[in-house]
């Protein structure tokens, strides 16, 4: 995994397999909850990888 436009996303790991992408939730402390921060940051993170 590397970081996309130079971030690494803090609630969700993510890697790239020709061309499929898996994103997944990162924080099992939390119960990997669905936060406004963490739907800005997966819409980030798709963005990102639309473009990538």
């Amino acid at each position: 995994m590397t970081a996309m436009a130079g971030r690494k996303p803090k609630h969700f790991l993510w890697e790239v397999e020709g061309r499929i992408a898996k994103v997944r939730l990162d924080r099992p402390e939390r119960k990997n909850p669905l936060t406004f921060d963490s739907y800005a940051e997966l819409r980030d993170t798709f963005r990102d990888l639309v473009y990538a």
